[in-house]
């Protein structure tokens, strides 16, 4: 393949300049901060060991489907190993293999901040601060071993990729990267590249009051915007794929360019502790934050790619003539549920596929509780009794302190990802090369989950 498996994580231009700037006004109580810098992280030690471990000469990967699949025999296993099925006889698998690209670097992070802080009275002080982050050579991986270019386009997907041949795809709608793979040889090449990019853009407004008889109230709130073409940051090869999205060529992430995975739109944090009365102080905490970003999917692998769940689904219009006439009842269903916070990331995306990660969860948050008395002994002594009530909103209600979540979708296996199915592939025709598709009608619709209100009792001795 031309390809060289003897590369070592090795970057030797990380010139990490820093510099900060503190400037005080005494008369006005103000202090005024900024700082640039730049930041590299170490090689992941993780997708080395890829590297060493997925050489393709200890590891195959074997595809076996229908009558080929051997049935499981449980008693027989446990009496004798040797009945335990491994590599079929007589056959060659083909390899699988990870390695370092010719032009590996380490993520290198641009860092710059300017923040204000003044005291507006006594016991008050109020800050805002504006950061800017951008991400250069981050890690992601290509499949090196599928075919260059593809096989066929879905003409009524806007031009989507396939990297099969349609004769290979069977009548559900079934495909294998072994059609894709330009040698037989091997299943993935996965070669470890630095196109990841990644930038955000943050503000934070903070006030915090302690006024002189006791007390404290903190607030704060942030507005932000993260960016990526690929949240992948560890660990399997194979997840770099399988959980970056993409419109078409899994080796082109322009078209995954959006919000990242860790992308929040707000965030609103409050605490406060009312002022001590006879040894008893109480105080709360609430913590809230617009949810996480979403993808409409293809439960499916489409492109022929080997990855299912990674195709980010076209969205068909009901109103399209050419749209089959129980996809547009069903788009019409999904585009009329209240319940369905994806109602609007369906909308824009209509005749079109969807961007990566165009949808939002709704807003999550909750609140704590502490309450705390000092009981004084002799000397300088003191017993203190502590009582934490987490999600106290449920102890009030038990409907209360849930979070309305999304379900995880294609990637329960990801905590991050969030990658929603659209569509369930669920047959192909030969003769018009396309795909023939359900709607998952429920695809936005929460469900409520959180943790039950919990009670932490303490108690700590002073001496």
């Amino acid at each position: 393949m031309g390809l060289r498996t003897d590369h070592a994580p090795t970057d030797w231009n990380n010139l990490q300049p820093r510099a900060h700037l503190v400037w005080e006004q005494p008369r006005s109580s103000g202090i005024l901060r900024a700082g640039a810098g730049a930041f590299t992280a170490q090689p992941h030690y993780y997708l080395q060991a890829n590297n060493i471990f997925f050489s393709g000469t200890q590891l195959y990967d074997v595809v076996l489907t229908g009558a080929a699949v051997p049935q499981p025999d449980f008693g027989a296993y446990r009496t004798d190993l040797s009945t335990v099925p491994g590599v079929p006889t007589g056959t060659t698998p083909p390899a699988y293999v990870n390695f370092m690209g010719d032009h590996f670097g380490s993520p290198t992070t641009w860092k710059a901040d300017v923040s204000y802080e003044r005291r507006m009275m006594d016991g008050l002080r109020v800050s805002a601060s504006a950061l800017y982050a951008r991400t250069t050579d981050n890690y992601q991986y290509f499949d090196r071993n599928l075919r260059d270019t593809a096989a066929f386009s879905l003409d009524n997907e806007s031009g989507r990729a396939v990297f099969v041949s349609a004769t290979t795809i069977t009548a559900a709608g079934a495909t294998s990267v072994l059609n894709a793979a330009k040698y037989a040889q091997f299943t993935n090449v996965l070669e470890l590249v630095s196109t990841g990019r990644a930038s955000q853009r943050a503000l934070v407004l903070e006030a915090d009051y302690a006024p002189a008889f006791g007390g404290q109230l903190t607030t704060a709130f942030t507005w932000n915007r993260t960016t990526d073409n690929s949240t992948f940051n560890c660990c399997i090869a194979r997840t770099a794929s399988l959980f970056t999205p993409v419109k078409s060529d899994p080796r082109d992430l322009s078209g995954s360019n959006g919000p990242s995975d860790f992308d929040f739109r707000h965030k609103l944090s409050v605490y406060g502790e009312l002022p001590p009365w006879k040894g008893v102080r109480l105080g709360a905490r609430y913590v809230g934050a617009t949810g996480r970003p979403f993808s409409l999917v293809v439960n499916g692998d489409i492109n022929g790619d080997g990855y299912s769940g990674n195709d980010l689904a076209f969205v068909f219009d009901p109103d399209d003539p050419g749209t089959p006439p129980a996809l547009a009842a069903a788009m019409r269903r999904v585009l009329d549920n209240e319940d369905s916070v994806a109602c609007d990331y369906v909308r824009r995306s209509l005749g079109r596929i969807a961007d990566r990660n165009g949808g939002y969860a709704p807003w999550v948050g909750r609140m704590d509780v502490r309450a705390s008395v000092t009981v004084p002994l002799a000397s300088t002594r003191a017993v203190e009794i502590t009582a934490d009530i987490f999600n106290f909103a449920n102890l009030l209600n038990s409907s209360w302190g849930g979070q309305a979540l999304l379900p995880q979708g294609i990637s329960a296996s990801n905590p991050i990802s969030q990658q929603l199915p659209l569509l369930n592939v669920v047959g192909f025709d030969q003769t018009t090369r396309r795909y023939t598709y359900t709607v998952n009608e429920s695809v936005g619709v929460l469900r409520k989950r959180g943790d039950p209100f919990q009670i932490q009792l303490g108690i700590r001795y002073q001496f």
